[in-house]
């Protein structure tokens, strides 16, 4: 038998065999391990009914060839959509007609382990076997999972069982049976157990037991009625809150859009998890139980002993009264609950998978923390809501996981042809050719941003996304915004400062990443997360964003030397001087004071934060809020502010644009003498990255070089919008020189508050720049209000 495998399901109950079904479609090669349907053959009585919607209760496959009402049509089983429940044997037949159709082989052994190696996971039987699996999904059901409340834990087997223990209830005829709880496992047993002639008592902490109402049966009158209406269909279920989970519109969501549960604050999917759809009775169950069992209801479990084995119930009712109770057997229908401690088999691995309330942390792929590791079914549930406990949720781990590795198998096959680097290469192998070919990557990349803050991280991540990737943040809680936005596959928050130092532990949380999304380019958006990077790039097992080294880039932040910089080039800059302190300022100013307006500005701080305009009637009060020091004094240039923006390799130019702003538009142009001076400039320094240049222009076309941003910058995303994608340049591995034919005039672009008003009163009149600005912005809406109405995340 081939040990190596694509795919390994454990489990093959509703999930396993959807999943399998969607894999088989998709030619993915999968194996499947465990008993088809086992915890429902034989882990639940026989003669209880399904409590989910026959409706809902199908298996799946990709062109929902074979559902429930198709079986039982083709078996001559009684169906109905609501009001006819599914008998258990009905639907464990059907489950085996599945498997024998749409599955076929599977293998019945037991997983004992799991380790990780570099070719993928083994997977360790107990016949021996040590398979190679790509990839392996968990899907076990609740099963190794019981719950048991502290006060009967220490209770011994032959007095105590679980409700997922049964299976014929033959071992308990002749007995006195009690059941602690009030959900259906609850119901259901006390109702078969009555039926059966075994003496049965119902206890719960409950005041009452909650059953699902009885569906209402339509009347058939009014059928032409009925007919005139029908096309009306569609908006009425679009308005019906009615789902395969529940009848409000938080479970309507839960059942139909998992990725938005995803999607929410931890906490508060946790929150949604724990609190929606507590213990419900089936309906059916309801006058079977209620007036033919004995009810003790609102009573608080005290303790439970053995006495000449019977087993003694001590409780306390809402009046504070004591009240005992013995049988000869107790049932504990206590639920469920998610531990992955419990899965023996994941001993060797648990360490490494990231949990929350002891159930793993899931990718939007149900993907663990441990690359090509996957959970579905209940234990999925804090990632996914409460719909994984529902065979109607089998549907989403079966598409999602085949679309998923069928992407990964897709990307090993581009890699192999053209040379992209793999997970383990080390950053000092990285050459440009390691990030692809092609202007537009021929697969969606996966990239890595980090990230410290949210305006500047989020223009970069909507040029990564336009560029055909897939981004994934890594961002402190300054950039937790960011999860806002549509095209961030995922937020994952860290702890770590990223200031612009050396972190070894930020280059270890970046490298679970990497492994984690299968990250292919890490990616900065800022000034601080450029700079973390370009100190810990070679700690890194995926290659980086194309960057300075770190000389360069200091050179190039400090306005002072890159002022010097430009004067060893004959470039023009404003006359500048140096002050370590505001003392060494006035004293240079004297006593005559200003004879003209000058320009004071820290060294290294970004987005003009510190620059000062000293005025000479203003300039004593003005230094007094300068916080800052050395201080560097600056000329005022009369004119206009206008910037260039250039990615480079080895400092030959491949991207260019020159831009100007006024009137809430850019406009962007190009100048040779500006593309020759800092061509002059990073064709001296050999440097790769992106790099934005700040000038003033005079009246008389005079342009003076101000400073220089080694990194993102603030205008990246309208210069995408006027054609030049700066970050798609960088993902290229052109390394030409800047084309004559990319020096056609780009596109003019009006900032949002320029169009909106426009855009109302006057749409014929938008221009293309204003069109694409409008696509850009109704695309991914939230993140622009936000930041609108200053509710986003900043550092």
């Amino acid at each position: 038998m081939n040990n190596s495998i694509d795919v390994a399901i454990i489990g093959a109950g509703p999930y396993g065999l959807s999943l399998a079904a969607y894999l088989r479609e998709a030619k993915i090669e999968f194996r499947i391990f465990g008993k088809t349907m086992d915890s429902w053959k034989n882990k639940m009585p026989p003669g209880m009914l399904l409590k989910s919607e026959p409706w809902a209760s199908s298996l799946y496959d990709p062109a929902s060839s074979f559902t429930l009402k198709q079986y039982c049509a083709e078996s001559g089983v009684e169906y109905q959509d609501s009001f006819l429940p599914v008998p258990l044997e009905t639907y464990v037949a059907y489950g085996e007609a599945f498997q024998a159709r749409l599955v076929q082989k599977i293998e019945d052994k037991i997983l004992i382990g799991i380790k990780r190696s570099n070719a993928g996971l083994h997977a360790i039987f107990d016949d021996g076997e040590v398979l190679n699996a790509r990839n392996i999904i968990i899907a076990v059901g609740n099963h190794h999972f019981k719950y048991y409340p502290s006060h009967l834990s220490h209770l011994p087997s032959e007095v105590l069982s679980h409700s997922g223990d049964y299976g014929p209830l033959d071992p308990l005829s002749g007995k006195e049976v009690i059941i602690f709880g009030a959900g259906a496992s609850a119901t259901d047993l006390a109702a078969l157990l009555s039926d059966n002639r075994i003496k049965v008592t119902l206890v719960a902490r409950d005041s009452r037991l909650p059953f699902m109402p009885t569906p209402k049966i339509r009347p058939k009158s009014f059928q032409t009625l009925r007919k005139l209406v029908s096309p009306l269909k569609p908006i009425k279920r679009l308005l019906n809150a009615n789902s395969g989970i529940g009848n409000t519109w938080l479970l309507k969501v839960c059942a139909e859009a998992p990725w938005i549960i995803h999607s929410l604050p931890e906490e508060v999917r946790i929150d949604i998890v724990q609190t929606t759809l507590g213990p419900l009775g089936h309906w059916s169950v309801k006058d079977r139980v209620e007036g033919q069992i004995p009810l003790h209801l609102g009573r608080s479990l005290e303790s439970a002993e053995i006495s000449n084995g019977k087993v003694i119930l001590r409780l306390s009712t809402p009046e504070g009264a004591k009240e005992s109770l013995q049988a000869d057997h107790l049932i504990a229908a206590t639920g469920y609950k998610m531990d992955l401690k419990c899965l023996e088999f994941l001993k060797p691995i648990i360490t490494h998978i990231h949990m929350k309330e002891s159930t793993p942390i899931l990718t939007a792929n149900y993907e663990s923390s441990i690359p090509g590791l996957y959970f579905i079914g209940p234990v999925a549930a804090n990632s996914f809501g409460p719909v994984c406990r529902f065979v109607f949720g089998a549907i989403y781990p079966a598409r999602n996981i085949t679309k998923h590795i069928l992407k990964k198998r897709n990307k090993t096959q581009v890699r192999a042809g053209d040379g992209i680097l793999s997970k383990t290469s080390a950053m000092s192998d990285y050459t440009p050719k390691a990030l692809g070919a092609g202007k537009k990557p021929s697969h969606a990349r996966d990239l890595l941003l980090v990230s410290a803050c949210v305006p500047m991280p989020y223009r970069v991540l909507r040029c990564a996304q336009a560029s055909g990737a897939n981004i994934f943040v890594l961002g402190t809680d300054g950039a937790k915004g960011l999860k806002r936005s549509r095209y961030c596959k995922a937020f994952i928050r860290t702890d770590r400062q990223i200031d612009g130092n050396f972190d070894a532990e930020l280059a270890k949380q970046i490298n679970d990443q990497i492994e984690t999304f299968n990250i292919d380019v890490v990616l900065p958006s800022d000034p601080y997360s450029t700079r973390s990077l370009i100190l810990i790039r070679d700690l890194l097992n995926a290659p980086c964003f194309p960057m300075p080294d770190l000389s360069n880039f200091d050179l190039l932040n400090n306005k002072w030397r890159f002022y010097l910089l430009c004067k060893s080039f004959g470039i023009k800059c404003p006359n500048s001087k140096l002050f370590q302190n505001t003392q060494e300022l006035i004293h240079e100013i004297g006593p005559n004071g200003l004879a003209s307006p000058q320009i004071a500005k820290p060294l290294s701080m970004e987005n003009s934060m510190g620059v000062i305009k000293l005025m000479p009637e203003t300039y004593q009060k003005q230094l007094e809020s300068i916080s800052y020091h050395p201080i560097m004094l600056q000329d005022f240039i009369e004119g206009e502010d206008i910037g260039a923006s250039v990615f480079c390799r080895n400092g030959k130019i491949t991207s260019f644009i020159c831009h100007k702003l006024s009137k809430e538009t850019y406009y962007p142009f190009f100048d040779q003498k500006i593309y020759n001076d800092i061509s002059e400039i990073l064709g001296h320094l050999k440097v790769d990255g992106i790099f934005n240049f700040d000038m003033r222009r005079t009246p008389d076309g005079q342009v003076y070089f101000l400073e220089c941003n080694p990194r993102v910058f603030w205008k990246i995303a309208m210069s995408m919008l006027a054609g030049v994608n700066f970050i798609s340049s960088g993902l290229s591995n052109q390394n030409c020189d800047f084309s004559a034919e990319a020096k056609s005039q780009p596109t003019i672009v009006r900032f949002p508050k320029a169009i909106l008003l426009q855009t109302l009163v006057a749409p014929w009149t938008l221009g293309l720049g204003t069109l694409k600005m409008l696509k850009y912005l109704y695309s991914d809406p939230i993140p622009y209000f936000c930041e609108v109405f200053k509710i986003e995340s900043t550092r």
